[in-house]
């Protein structure tokens, strides 16, 4: 209730009683789980109505917009099966196959690649390039599992033609 009257100027009239069950909310969760559980994320939902009568409602304050883009761009990374060699070559992901213990993709590379820029240095330092649909190679490429590099995160620069590729920071492989 309180976080719904904090979102508009229309409960303005609430946000006294909404900083009011914030507080209790705080105090109550310490008896509960007990004080070693208060973090500071929760102390400092004991502020969140004094700013929003210094700055305006939730919505105009907060970084909601930009973690729901947040949760776009992390979609991303997790559809269209991109990834980088440790012989840099881009590959797209078709299947996976297991044989012996041995785990191995099956995908198309990228013919041609171009660092996505060049100032201050070469975008290849941090495996970032463009490239287009057209160098994708008809033939497909096994790779071993054990080969791979990062997984990229792939967005369109037109439509669906050159592509900027950018790894995954936390899937980077030595």
């Amino acid at each position: 209730m309180a976080v719904t009257l904090l979102s508009s100027n229309y409960y303005k009239q609430y946000w006294d009683f909404a900083g009011k069950l914030l507080n209790q909310f705080v105090e109550d969760f310490s008896v509960i789980y007990g004080r070693g559980y208060l973090t500071s994320n929760f102390h400092n939902l004991v502020h969140v109505a004094a700013d929003v009568k210094r700055f305006g409602p939730l919505p105009t304050i907060s970084s909601y917009p930009f973690e729901n883009k947040l949760q776009h761009i992390k979609r991303l990374g997790n559809r269209n099966g991109w990834f980088l060699t440790k012989n840099n070559e881009i590959v797209r992901y078709n299947r996976a196959s297991e044989t012996a213990g041995q785990f191995v993709i099956e995908g198309h590379k990228i013919l041609r690649k171009k660092p996505a820029f060049s100032y201050p240095r070469s975008a290849e330092i941090i495996f970032n390039y463009t490239a287009t649909i057209e160098d994708l190679s008809p033939e497909a490429v096994r790779i071993n599992v054990c080969d791979v590099k990062c997984k990229f995160v792939v967005v369109s620069l037109d439509e669906g033609v050159t592509f900027h590729f950018s790894p995954l920071t936390h899937t980077l492989q030595q």
